[in-house]
Order: structure tokens, then C-alpha cells, then sequence
């Protein structure tokens, strides 16, 4: 199993380097990080008391687990806190919200060379992989350097799971080096349960993003924003859009930005490298737009494309509905849809929420959004802006979600501060 891995990962270099150099020449991605993602630079690690290395793949992973990281370094002042992450967005959010992080990376691609060579001399005592993000050769190397390994808040969609059933010994290796999981509901317990794993492996803890500190803008600080940026009565955030959704979603939307709608839109892309096709598509659709960096602003477009990376929540605050992207497009599987519910603002979501299950099914319980198809938008949007009464109920149901659904952040605590305790570190 493991030459069949490593075969795997040098197809995947072979055949991506192109797109890779593409990116980081071309488009700017990367910039600045380049030998960090290839494996050549080597870390001076200090190994503290304890010292805890946790991945998350990108932004909705970081910013889940950043309470948790917050308490674990409070506790553990003396510890060695590394967190890694493999997107370029997820690296930033990483260095914002954990800050307190003795060290941010990217984490390579995954050769036991370049592991062995990125862990050289570090001693580990806990790795802590957010939701479902495996990375064999990493791991391996980590449990030679003494750690316990585990996941937190971990998921398995339905798709990854029928998959791993029909190559279970690839699966049993693909998961040998984890000592124990915690995830987020009794349906993924079942399915790693039947993938081999032990029923003292794997525990059930609630959402960590149901813990997620969601910062508000005071009502003085949001009035002066909708003033500024000429957001009057009504006003949709698209957030977290990827390629080929602002165009399907644009198209559908656009004849409630006439009049006697005159709808305006915050328009956040999930990567902002993409802003040059993003500005390409809304010019070919006759829309008119301003960039949020530029100081632009809705009073004379109809469009405000928000390309400031941290600022999707501050823009959910500013709308009547919110429309989370990337569940309109079958490659990404959905996103964070409790975001816009803190801020009571009824979100809309597509039919692709594969990797958000456990989300769906809050929001679903709780009534508090809409999994549409992108043909039934237009309608279901005309319908929430004329009754303000279903959309202030559809928000407070979706805040009552944390309400009652919380409490994943202090168990995960509780779970990590057992397992350092056997291996002998004190607080």
C-alpha cells in the first residue's frame, strides 16, 4: 500500500508542477511561499512543554478550531503550538485568528523525504488533524517523532466513505497512524466504525463551529457601513463563491436588479486571485461593479466585489439574505452555512452539500435556510423580500442552532487535556 502511495504522489507532482508554476507565475498564488509548499526550507522547531502540531486544510477549518487553540495555549503556556494549512487562504486566516501560534506553515507536498526533513529533531507530543485531512506520510513521520495523532471535529461524507468501502486495505493503511477520533455526529461514528476502527477510537463531540466567536458590528458601526456603501433596503451576500458560480448565480439574479427591486449585491469570492475573472465575467454580463479595496461602492453599481481576505462576516451582517457558495458546484461540496445564522440573516445554499452534511441537517431541523437549485432562486428571493415577517422568523430560528447545539470546544479540551496527561505533561 504505501509504494502505491507514494506512486500516487509522484503521478499528482508530474502532472500538477505545470499548474502549480502556472498559479504562483501567473496568477500570483503562493507568492512568498513557494519553497514552504515544495519542501525546501528547513524549520528550527523548538520542542515546548507540550509541544501540539495541528493541520487544518483552509479557512472554514481554522476558523472552527481557533477557540479550541486559544484555550489550549492558555493552559498550556509553555507549550510549542504549530499550526500548518495547504491553501494559500487558509495560511492567512491561520496567522490572523491564531496568532498566539508559535509557528504558521504550509504544509508541503507529502514525500517522506520532505517530512522527514521538515520534522528533523522536533519531539512531538500531540497531532491534531482538523475534520478529515490525511496525509500518511506526515503522519507517519510524526508517530516516529512520539506523537499521538488524532482528529477532531471529524466528518466522512457519504462520498469518501462508499469510496473507502470498496478499497478497505488501502483504507486501514490510509488510516493506521490514528490513535483516536472525535467527530461530529453518530452517522460519521458509524462509518469509521465500519472502516475498521475500534468503538473506543472514536467519540462523538458537537460542532466546533457551533463555538466559533462570531465578531458583530455594533448597530452605529453597521448603519454608517450601509450609508457608505449605499446598501438600502434590499441587499444579498453571495459569500464564498467559486469559479463558475458568480456567472450561474448572476444570471438567475439580474432581473432583481432593476427596478422595483433594484437589488444590490456583495459579491465575496472564495479566493481572490480569482478578482480578474470575477470582474471579467460581471463586465460580459452588463453588470456594473466596484471593488471593496478600491474604496469602491454600491451607490453607483450594482455589484460590490469584496476582495479584503476576512471580511465575508462583516458583509453577512449587511444583508437581508445571505447565498453560500460553493454548494452550487458538484468539485467543492459546500460551506460554513451556520456563518450568516448567528447574524440571524436567512441563508440559501445549493444542492452540492456534501462535505457539510451535519450542517444541512441543523438547518433543515431548525428551518432556518433554503437548499435551493440555481432555477428556483430568483422566486424564492422575490418571496423572502416581500415577506419580512418569514425572513425574521427563518433568522431567529437559525440563531436559536447555537443555542442548543454547542458545548464541542470544552469537551475537545477536556479529551486533549486526558490524553497529554498520559504522556506525563503538567500544566
Amino acid at each position: 500500500m504505501e509504494f502505491l502511495y507514494q506512486l500516487l504522489i509522484a503521478c499528482f507532482v508530474v502532472f500538477y508542477l505545470p499548474v502549480f508554476f502556472f498559479e504562483f507565475f501567473y496568477k500570483k498564488k503562493y507568492k512568498g511561499k513557494l519553497l514552504q509548499k515544495l519542501g525546501w526550507v528547513r524549520y528550527n522547531f523548538k520542542s515546548g512543554t507540550p509541544t501540539i502540531w495541528v493541520h487544518a486544510v483552509s479557512v472554514g477549518e481554522i476558523k472552527a478550531v481557533s477557540q479550541l487553540l486559544k484555550q489550549l495555549k492558555s493552559k498550556y503556556p509553555s507549550s510549542t503550538l504549530i499550526v500548518s494549512s495547504i491553501t494559500e487562504t487558509g495560511h492567512a486566516e491561520a496567522k490572523k485568528v491564531t496568532s498566539f501560534a508559535d509557528h504558521h506553515i504550509m504544509l508541503p507536498i507529502d514525500f517522506r523525504s520532505t517530512m522527514n526533513r521538515m520534522l528533523q529533531g522536533i519531539k512531538l507530543d500531540l497531532v491534531l488533524l482538523v475534520e478529515t485531512d490525511i496525509w500518511p506520510n506526515f503522519l507517519k513521520v510524526c508517530k516516529k517523532r512520539g506523537a499521538q495523532i488524532g482528529i477532531i471535529n471529524g466528518k466522512l461524507s457519504n462520498r469518501s466513505y462508499n469510496r473507502l468501502k470498496k478499497i478497505k486495505p488501502f483504507a486501514k493503511w490510509y488510516f493506521s497512524s490514528l490513535d483516536f477520533l472525535l467527530v461530529q455526529d453518530q452517522v460519521y461514528r458509524s462509518r469509521f466504525l465500519n472502516l475498521g476502527f475500534s468503538s473506543d477510537q472514536v467519540s462523538v463531540i458537537p460542532n466546533l463551529k457551533l463555538d466559533d466567536i462570531y465578531p458583530a458590528l455594533d448597530p452605529h458601526e453597521l448603519n454608517a457601513l450601509k450609508s457608505k456603501w449605499g446598501i438600502r433596503e434590499k441587499c444579498v451576500t453571495i459569500g464564498s463563491s467559486h469559479e463558475g458560480e458568480e456567472r450561474a448565480l448572476l444570471k438567475v439574479i439580474k432581473p432583481l436588479l432593476a427596478p422595483p427591486y433594484s437589488l444590490k449585491i456583495l459579491l465575496v469570492p472564495r479566493h481572490p486571485e480569482r478578482l480578474h475573472q470575477v470582474e471579467a465575467t460581471l463586465k460580459k454580463m452588463s453588470i456594473s461593479y466596484g471593488r471593496f479595496s478600491q474604496n469602491e461602492t454600491l451607490h453607483d453599481n450594482q455589484v460590490l466585489i469584496v476582495d479584503v481576505m476576512g471580511s465575508l462576516r462583516m458583509c453577512y451582517q449587511l444583508a437581508q439574505i445571505a447565498i453560500v457558495a460553493g454548494s452550487f458546484t458538484r468539485k467543492v461540496g459546500g460551506h460554513n452555512i451556520l456563518e450568516p445564522l448567528w447574524y440571524k440573516v436567512p441563508c440559501i445554499y445549493g444542492p452540492y452539500m456534501h462535505t457539510q452534511a451535519q450542517l444541512v441537517h441543523l438547518v433543515k431541523e431548525s428551518k432556518a435556510g433554503l437548499q435551493l437549485n440555481v432555477g428556483d432562486l430568483k422566486r424564492n428571493l422575490e418571496e423572502l423580500f416581500k415577506n419580512n415577517e418569514k425572513r425574521a422568523e427563518m433568522g431567529a430560528r437559525g440563531r436559536s442552532i447555537f443555542d442548543h447545539a454547542s458545548g464541542g470546544t470544552q469537551a475537545t479540551l477536556t479529551f486533549i487535556q486526558k490524553k497529554l496527561v498520559g504522556k506525563s505533561v503538567k500544566l
